[in-house]
């Protein structure tokens, strides 16, 4: 992993700790948003979902199953206000950092 990339995990990883939520918000968006539980969006943090799943299967991440949506699960909509359109409703997952990912966090976390 290059620099910048680790640096995004270990903000990643600060947001998963402050009980941030990954959102999936659109099956075309490349990147997931970061919600608080006020519903405030991190504008400054935004990872790619290929990242999300790299550290998923390096074992860095690991869904938190008792809060979070499904993975796989079939994207719903609902309709706009003036019914002419649908909007996909956000994928909510909440992560957990796993040992390895601690043990990550912790080697590449020094001044």
């Amino acid at each position: 992993m290059d620099k910048d990339e680790t640096r995004t995990i270990l903000e990643l990883f600060n947001a998963i700790e402050d009980d941030w939520a990954i959102c999936d918000d659109r099956d075309e968006d490349d990147h997931m948003v970061l919600v608080n539980e006020d519903r405030d969006e991190n504008e400054d943090l935004k990872p790619l979902k290929s990242l999300i799943a790299k550290l998923e299967k390096e074992g860095l991440i690991e869904l938190d199953t008792q809060r979070s949506d499904a993975k796989g699960s079939k994207r719903k909509y609902m309709g706009s206000l003036d019914g002419t359109s649908e909007i996909p409703i956000p994928f909510v997952f909440m992560y957990k950092i796993t040992s390895k990912g601690l043990k990550f966090r912790d080697e590449n976390n020094k001044p």
